[in-house]
């Protein structure tokens, strides 16, 4: 298991991932199966088991607020795979007010090909910019 985390305060545009500048549980995995950059948004799983696929299981937690400038509507975030957000994987929220805080998550398996590798990040998929703290994305390999 990787856990990487993202305890202070940032401010997440629209479309952009959030940037995790901690690894909370020590890795990496043996062969170097999951690897991250500090500061980086971007995780790398690499498919490397004795079957067809390795197979991980992706969860993420964060508090997520609306800025104070922004409008109280709908926000939520995804697990991005490649680039592309998994709608499946989409934790959507409606705020009662600006600077409210709430906690979403979500969780999904993804599949990597032996020989390849796989992006995998999250996204603020919502239409504005977004108040997140206390973020975390944990990866497990299950196979």
């Amino acid at each position: 298991m990787a856990t990487f985390t993202a305890n202070a305060l940032q401010t997440v545009a629209a479309n952009n991932d959030i940037i995790y500048d901690n690894a909370a549980v020590p890795y990496p995995y043996p062969y170097g199966s999951v690897m991250h950059r500090e500061d980086s948004g971007l995780v790398t799983l690499r498919g490397n088991s004795n079957r067809r696929f390795s197979t991980y299981r992706v969860s993420y937690s964060a508090n997520v607020a609306i800025p104070a400038d922004g409008t109280v509507e709908p926000i939520s975030l995804a697990i991005s795979l490649n680039g592309e957000a998994l709608p499946t994987s989409t934790a959507i929220e409606t705020p009662t007010a600006t600077e409210a805080f709430t906690h979403i998550n979500d969780t999904t398996d993804i599949l990597v090909p032996n020989g390849c590798c796989a992006s995998v990040s999250v996204r603020n998929t919502s239409t504005q910019a977004l108040s997140v703290q206390n973020a975390s994305l944990t990866v497990n390999k299950l196979a």
